[in-house]
């Protein structure tokens, strides 16, 4: 995907993760950090996330950076393999899910190789 792409589309799956979850622009503003006005330009496509709060809003939202930026396929059950970036994998257990918010930086980095 191409990077204006994916730029371009992660206030759609931020907004999307937050619907999820029936959280608000305000409730998620408290629990994760970014103002709500901030939030809602992420969401709108106005502004893109920085790493760091792509981590933090990943963390609060319960799913990975890589979902955030529509790397996986199919939602939190495929990841990114950082060491194998031509290859999709599944997630077999919580301990995988935890591995892979570890692995998120290696995976940006991955990508823009």
């Amino acid at each position: 995907m191409a990077i204006e792409a994916t730029l371009a589309s992660i206030g759609d799956r931020l907004r999307a993760a937050r619907d999820r979850l029936g959280l608000t622009l305000h409730q998620l503003s408290e629990r994760s950090g970014p103002s709500k006005a901030h939030l809602s330009r992420l969401e709108s496509g106005e502004r893109q996330p920085s790493i760091a709060a792509l981590l933090e809003l990943s963390s609060t939202l319960g799913v990975s950076v890589n979902a955030l930026l529509g790397v996986l396929g199919t939602g939190a059950c495929a990841h990114f393999d950082a060491d194998r970036p031509h290859r999709l994998g599944a997630v077999d257990s919580p301990a995988e899910i935890l591995m892979l918010a570890a692995n998120d930086a290696r995976s940006l980095h991955a990508i823009h190789r």
